[in-house]
């Protein structure tokens, strides 16, 4: 007993601290102490006697208590763990997993705080491809643990973390896409007969550009004056290219670019919605819209290796940026064994191309200001900025024409920015918000590498 503390006012003080203490077992000295003195009997003593004592009696009542504490810690799920080299170091991992449908709950003990969804997430070990955390919570308390060294006591605090989960439907059905994919192209990934294309001299670049087609708009003719159908849009597509190859003849193709991408399908997911989530009129069967675009896609660039060899990019929409990833992908194993036929399916939203002296990016443009591509070409891409004399950034988003110029202190180093026409339909929203008397167009480009752009090339439907 502490020197000048003294039960002798309270009968049966001791006992009662006892009780108390086989009544809170996982509670801390301290906080046991602040508790006890706010109601008598122990409402006259200062808490830091009180917790002294409490210490005291753990120690003198060891065995029994921390049967007690075991039992009772069992119960509530918060179990002390062994340390290497001695007991009482800490909690250990106490999992409970509950899966209802659609939702689970997670349950999980530890040692440390969790603060970002982060943390959460590697702790408890939560699949994002299947899951969505709807919400968690990360409570604390304080479990008193001794050595055996009665001057030694130390209060350990214990977190239990707790995770509402909803199925991450729209991930598992992208994968499952995806895994389709990967199937047909191990299943046939053919090989090309090579193709001896002649040599040409002065040769140019054909820049291919059908930016935002938005495969799988559904349209009324009632509400926009148009009917779509996946038919029509192969028939639509195939024709544009194949006319923009027709104005090409007039020009020495030696190589061709052809970005891919750019809301080519007008929705991302099987939901119907958009990457951010906005709900789209779309083709109910979005396996079959998949394949068909996948197909549609193979076909184009088929005829389009025919003429010359074609380097693919891969430029992601504001409506399609996972499926244009899967698309990409399926087209590198396709074309895998094509030595005439290059995917760029990189990560990177921007991509630029480098052609003799002349420097094309592309974006899709709706997150990027315009008036900052040219600040972005030469950040990005220093070296082939550095080294070319003729740049442009195309874009597309808009789905209408505009050219902005820029030009630097010297004007040999000038940037313009085109924003291309789109093929897509116009659906009921379009419409509604006035957004009409655009014309649709798919456009191409000749490039000279010495001599910059020298062609414009437009096919109108």
């Amino acid at each position: 007993m502490p020197q000048g503390f003294n039960f002798s006012k309270i009968k049966n003080g001791e006992k009662i601290l006892l009780q108390a203490v086989k009544d809170n077992p996982l509670v801390s000295n301290t906080a046991l102490a602040k508790m006890l003195v706010k109601d008598k009997p122990f409402d006259q003593f200062n808490p830091h006697w009180i917790r002294i004592v409490i210490a005291e009696i753990k120690i003198k009542h060891k065995a029994e208590l921390e049967k007690l504490a075991a039992y009772k810690a069992k119960k509530l799920g918060k179990i002390p763990q062994e340390k290497e080299g001695g007991k009482g170091g800490g909690p250990i991992k106490t999992d409970e997993f509950k899966e209802t449908g659609d939702s689970a709950e997670i349950t999980k003990t530890i040692s440390k705080q969790i603060k970002t969804l982060e943390e959460l997430v590697k702790v408890c070990e939560i699949d994002l491809d299947v899951w969505e955390v709807e919400r968690w919570v990360c409570n604390k308390w304080e479990s008193f643990f001794h050595s055996n060294d009665r001057e030694k006591h130390t209060v350990v605090p214990l977190f239990q973390v707790k995770v509402w989960l909803k199925k991450n439907k729209a991930r598992i059905e992208s994968k499952a896409i995806y895994g389709d994919l990967i199937a047909d192209a191990k299943k046939f990934a053919p090989r090309y007969k090579e193709i001896k294309y002649p040599k040409i001299e002065g040769g140019t670049l054909l820049e291919v550009d059908m930016l935002d087609f938005h495969l799988g708009r559904k349209t009324w003719f009632e509400e926009t004056g148009e009917d779509s159908s996946l038919e029509r849009s192969e028939e639509e597509f195939m024709f544009c290219l194949r006319e923009i190859v027709a104005q090409a003849r007039a020009y020495k193709v030696e190589r061709i670019l052809f970005p891919v991408g750019n809301d080519f399908f007008n929705s991302d997911n099987h939901l119907g919605t958009t990457t951010s989530g906005t709900r789209q009129k779309d083709d109910p069967i979005w396996r079959r819209t998949y394949r068909f675009g996948r197909k549609l896609m193979v076909k184009a660039i088929d005829e389009l290796q025919l003429i010359a060899p074609v380097d693919v990019l891969i430029i992601p929409g504001n409506h399609d940026m996972e499926r244009a990833f899967y698309l990409g992908d399926g087209l590198e194993c396709w074309y895998h064994k094509h030595a005439a036929v290059k995917v760029d399916n990189g990560p990177r939203k921007r991509k630029y191309y480098e052609y003799g002296k002349c420097l094309i990016g592309f974006a899709h443009g709706k997150t990027e200001k315009i008036n900052e591509m040219p600040t972005l070409m030469a950040t990005e891409a220093p070296e082939k900025f550095g080294r070319t004399k003729f740049k442009e950034f195309h874009l597309g988003d808009k789905h209408h024409e505009k050219k902005i110029n820029w030009i630097s202190i010297d004007e040999n180093r000038g940037v313009v920015v085109r924003i291309l026409r789109s093929l897509a339909l116009p659906d009921e929203w379009t419409i509604d918000n006035g957004y009409i008397g655009s014309q649709r167009s798919a456009e191409g480009f000749i490039w000279d590498k010495e001599r910059g752009m020298r062609a414009h090339l437009f096919v109108n439907l």
